[in-house]
């Protein structure tokens, strides 16, 4: 309770600039099935992707390689590709730096582009399923 007087103008600035945000909305109705199997997904993922970002921190040799990868989206709505970059900059070690209507840059803390796009695939896939998309052509 003491942190009431600090949180109440915090949430209220936050919910304001989301309000000023355009954010795109999907027309379609989400899949409820699809968005609840991908939280388990999402989080196994985050607590692989911790676990390598916390060892490679405190490895003596810091054994990072940061790069940044163009990734072919395959996302036909803007929802879609605004959700999938909100997650890659959720998932540790990675951050999406731009995201266009074609493509998604992303940055990595380590590894390959392969690597990577066999990774973000397997969430556009399931983005896919939560947004009820069918996908576009297959990556160059």
């Amino acid at each position: 309770m003491d942190g009431l007087w600090f949180a109440i103008p915090v949430l209220a600035a936050a919910f304001l600039v989301r309000r000023a945000m355009p954010i795109p909305r999907s027309r379609r109705a989400i899949s409820t099935w699809a968005f609840v199997s991908f939280i388990p997904y999402f989080l196994w993922q985050s607590l692989i992707g911790g676990l390598d970002v916390a060892w490679r921190s405190f490895h003596p040799r810091l054994p990072l390689e940061p790069n940044s990868y163009l990734y072919p989206l395959r996302l036909t709505s803007d929802s879609s590709r605004v959700f999938l970059a909100q997650v890659v900059s959720l998932m540790p070690g990675t951050l999406a730096c731009r995201i266009s209507r074609r493509n998604l840059i992303v940055h990595v803390l380590s590894g390959s582009r392969a690597a990577l796009v066999t990774e973000l695939t397997a969430l556009e896939n399931r983005t896919a399923a939560i947004f009820r998309e069918t996908l576009e052509a297959g990556h160059e």
